[in-house]
């Protein structure tokens, strides 16, 4: 059976605007694998994993459900979600889950009690900032351009 060439056409399409509108790279480097596992598991080849994911070539939708398949995540998943955004995402919201027991609390004690509990607050804020500050300072990071080790010293110039 033949494809009518409208579909084809369409088809043809769809693969030309598949290029890199994923997040195929980001979902294997999540789940550990490199590009000749996932090729590997497949049936494809590494290089053809490689220019799928740096959108040098297309795909099908059939290549996209083996590969969402393979990494264990919807192809629908592969296309709209970047991993590394959603456990910035889950960062941000774990930020904030103590915040109405804070409030809670806050409101249950007295005007002196919550400004203790301010200044313990801005202490210990203070005190991460000064631990993170100690921690520059003892290891600070490599100078760009110098040398990482002493040179030794020439014997021509040494003093005798």
């Amino acid at each position: 059976m033949s494809v009518p060439s409208e579909l084809r056409e369409i088809d043809e399409a769809n693969m030309e605007n598949n290029v890199k509108k994923h997040f195929i790279a980001e979902w294997r480097q999540e789940k550990c694998l490199s590009q000749t596992e996932l090729a590997r598991l497949i049936d494809l080849t590494p290089s053809s994993i490689s220019q799928i994911e740096s959108g040098r070539t297309g795909y099908t939708q059939a290549t996209l459900e083996k590969i969402g398949e393979a990494l264990k995540v919807s192809p629908a998943t592969l296309l709209s979600c970047n991993p590394l955004e959603l456990v910035y995402e889950a960062e941000e919201d774990a930020k904030y889950q103590f915040l109405p027991e804070v409030e809670n609390l806050l409101r249950s004690m007295s005007t002196i009690q919550r400004a203790l509990a301010l200044e313990l607050l801005l202490a210990i804020k203070k005190n991460d900032e000064l631990s993170q500050k100690w921690e520059r300072i003892k290891n600070p990071p490599p100078k760009e351009g110098f040398a990482l080790h002493r040179p030794v010293p020439d014997e021509r110039f040494r003093m005798r």
